[in-house]
């Protein structure tokens, strides 16, 4: 088996307007917490709300810029989308197309049987959302933001350069 893999690094522009958006999000929850327009119990809630996202938010984007972690690695035993485990190519029920906003994300949807074994716990699932279900399997997304500059149709093509057999669904509009 050969080692030759396809990388699909994470997009560095993103990862450092993350930084840079994420303590200025702070900055807005601190001047809404100061506005005298609304009630107090509602300046706190929300005010406070984004001022915490931002505080957990910060160092969670600075992390991720740090670590400069690929967003996608295919090779021919299957695919790996950090952080989760690698997903072997058997465990893939299909990929697709899906829109989201004016292009298309991919999908990768999983048979049942992978689908109980990447449970995460508690904190995994509130840090790194991106498995969904579709009807009884999970999915996992991968946005146009998170491939860019790679088009969501070229990473299935390449996904079939792994592994010709794959099962490509028909595009999902919504």
């Amino acid at each position: 088996m050969t080692n030759e893999q396809t990388i699909y690094p994470g997009s560095r522009a993103t990862q450092i307007l993350a930084v840079a958006l994420t303590p200025a999000v702070g900055v807005i929850g601190v001047m809404f917490m100061m506005l005298e327009e609304f009630v107090v119990l509602e300046r706190i809630v929300l005010g406070g709300g984004v001022l915490v996202a931002s505080i957990v938010g910060t160092p969670l984007a600075v992390l991720a810029l740090v670590r400069n972690r690929p967003e996608l690695v295919l090779d021919a035993e299957g695919l790996l989308v950090p952080p989760a485990r690698k997903i072997r190519w058997h465990e893939v029920a299909a990929v697709r197309l899906r829109k989201s906003g004016p292009s298309n994300a991919v999908e990768i949807i999983l048979h049942e049987r992978a689908r109980r074994e990447t449970k995460r716990s508690p904190l995994q699932r509130a840090v790194h959302s991106g498995w969904s279900t579709v009807g009884d399997r999970k999915a996992m997304t991968l946005s146009p933001t998170r491939l860019h500059p790679y088009s969501p149709e070229a990473v299935v093509i390449e996904m079939l350069h792994y592994h010709p057999s794959l099962h490509v669904a028909a595009p999902e509009t919504r």
